[in-house]
């Protein structure tokens, strides 16, 4: 079967401690001035969780366009700063994950700008290929599983049979669920387990070391039986 892995970043791949949200302020800061505290960037994306900032800004919405763009320029270089002078975590049990299916159609489905998810990524000692979808111009997790699916199907001729997706917070689990995925939560960020499994997680594990369990298919017994059969 043709499958599609999609998966979030912050918290379920990696944990930054806090970077995203401090280059966030940081940054919104920088660019109005001092701000009320803004909200948690948790299950939203960056373009949505600006979108709130400028509109308490009083600013005319015809200068949205440009002030976003200056942000996004100043959030990159902070959060590049800020990387710099940190050991980000990654997931136990991922890089041998990703190992396994990295030749397999795989995506992101982030809230991070693209060029934020790579920072980030990178800083990670991690590959980043801007496959899926991210939030530079989308605003919920739903519309981003949409165009992470369709964006994917796109750029594979075989249909995917099955979506597996991974994320850490409630809006993960609803957006999987949107487009009819398995969807498997992360506890390595934001969102305890039985907060996962109420909102429609169909597996829920603590890291990647769990990963091959909370799959609804023998991954390795099929990897092992596509080896068997390839050709000579």
């Amino acid at each position: 079967m043709n499958r599609l892995y999609l998966f979030d970043i912050d918290g379920t791949i990696i944990r930054i401690n806090g970077c995203g949200m401090k280059a966030f302020s940081l940054s919104a800061n920088k660019l109005f001035g001092t701000l009320p505290s803004i909200k948690s960037l948790k299950g939203s994306t960056d373009l949505h969780v600006f979108t709130d900032v400028f509109n308490r800004t009083g600013l005319p919405v015809t200068s949205f366009d440009t002030y976003w763009e200056s942000f996004r320029r100043a959030f990159n270089q902070t959060l590049q700063t800020l990387a710099a002078k940190q050991i980000w975590e990654i997931l136990p049990g991922f890089q041998l994950f990703y190992s396994e299916i990295r030749n397999m159609p795989y995506g992101f489905c982030t809230g991070n700008t693209e060029a934020g998810a790579a920072i980030k990524m990178k800083a990670a000692g991690l590959p980043f290929s801007p496959r899926g979808a991210f939030g530079d111009k989308l605003h919920t997790k739903d519309d981003l599983a949409r165009s992470a699916l369709e964006t994917m199907s796109l750029s594979n001729p075989a249909t995917f049979g099955q979506v597996i997706y991974f994320g850490d917070t409630p809006e993960d689990m609803r957006a999987g669920k949107g487009i009819d995925a398995w969807t498997i939560g992360v506890t390595g960020g934001h969102s305890s387990r039985a907060e996962l499994s109420a909102h429609g997680a169909d597996a829920v594990i603590t890291d990647f070391t769990e990963v091959f369990s909370a799959l609804p298919f023998d991954f390795r017994g099929e990897a092992l039986d596509k080896k068997k059969h390839v050709p000579r």
